[in-house]
Parts: structure tokens; C-alpha cells; sequence
């Protein structure tokens, strides 16, 4: 396991800047879809709504990841320094862990439609969603448990400890 996790390491910080554009994209996508079959009194309807209107359940996971893909570049860049080697490590696992955590309540609370001819759940762009906040967090817990040479995941060798007395 520590050789597929290894390989993630290295490239870590692009995945997780990929799954905050993805998460920015599918915010935009409908998250949760409703359809009703029409009949003789009544039209059928179909309808869907994105991230932004279904709720805090959706639109904030993806702003949890769309910002740590910001920080995560602005370290890489060089725009702002790492203030503390080795936390954004954990920074990054905490969020994109909290990201795919929440989104998963969401999915799980989506009303149903009991009794009715229709249906409606979830949609394309949570499925998309939750795969991302899931591929940050495992690209984050590959960096904890490995470690990474990169700027924004500079990890405490680079400040050694000071030695025991």
C-alpha cells in the first residue's frame, strides 16, 4: 500500500488543485434532479437544481476545495510563504475530508418522493462533486502518511527537531 500511496504523493498538490476546479465546474451542474410523470389533470414536469441553490450541504464543500486548490497554488508559486512546514499536510486532509464528509450528508438528507409517479435524488454533478472531494482527500492522506517534496507540503525535515539533552 505504501508504494501506491508514494506514487500519489509526488503529485499531490495537482491533484488536489484539479478536484478544486472540478469542484468549481460542478457546482454549476445539477446536483439534485426531480421528475414528475404528467397525466390527464395535470403536466408532467422535470426540473434540477445546482450547488448553489440546493444548499449549504453542497456549495460549501466545493468552496472548501476550490480554496485549498488556492492556497495549494499560491504556496507552489510562491505567492505566500508556508508558515508552518508540515501543516498544510494536514491543513489539506482536514478539508477535503470535511469536503467529502458533508457532501455525503447532503446526499443522504436529499428529500424523497414517497407515493408520488416520479422520482427525485441526486444528481450528475454531486456524484462529481463527492469523487473529487473524495480524490483530495486520499491525495492528502497520501502526503500525511508518506510526506512530499513539494513547497506547499514541506514537511518537518526541513526543519529538523532540536536534538534531545
Amino acid at each position: 500500500m505504501d508504494k501506491f500511496l508514494a506514487r500519489i504523493a509526488g503529485p499531490a498538490q495537482w491533484i488536489l488543485v484539479g478536484a478544486g476546479a472540478v469542484g468549481f465546474i460542478v457546482s454549476f451542474l445539477p446536483w439534485y434532479s426531480v421528475s414528475f410523470n404528467g397525466g390527464k389533470q395535470f403536466p408532467g414536469y422535470s426540473g434540477s437544481a445546482n450547488a448553489w441553490s440546493v444548499g449549504f450541504g453542497a456549495w460549501f464543500p466545493m468552496l472548501l476545495l476550490v480554496a485549498v486548490a488556492g492556497v495549494v497554488v499560491a504556496i507552489e508559486r510562491g505567492a505566500i510563504p508556508n508558515p508552518i512546514p508540515g501543516l498544510m499536510q494536514w491543513v489539506t486532509l482536514g478539508a477535503s475530508g470535511l469536503a467529502a464528509l458533508i457532501i455525503l450528508i447532503r446526499w443522504l438528507t436529499y428529500p424523497d418522493l414517497p407515493g408520488f409517479a416520479g422520482s427525485a435524488g441526486a444528481g450528475f454533478g454531486l456524484y462529481v462533486g463527492l469523487l473529487a472531494a473524495l480524490a483530495a482527500a486520499a491525495a492528502s492522506f497520501a502526503v500525511v502518511r508518506i510526506g512530499s517534496q513539494s513547497r506547499a507540503f514541506a514537511a518537518a525535515e526541513a526543519h529538523p527537531p532540536l536534538p534531545s539533552v
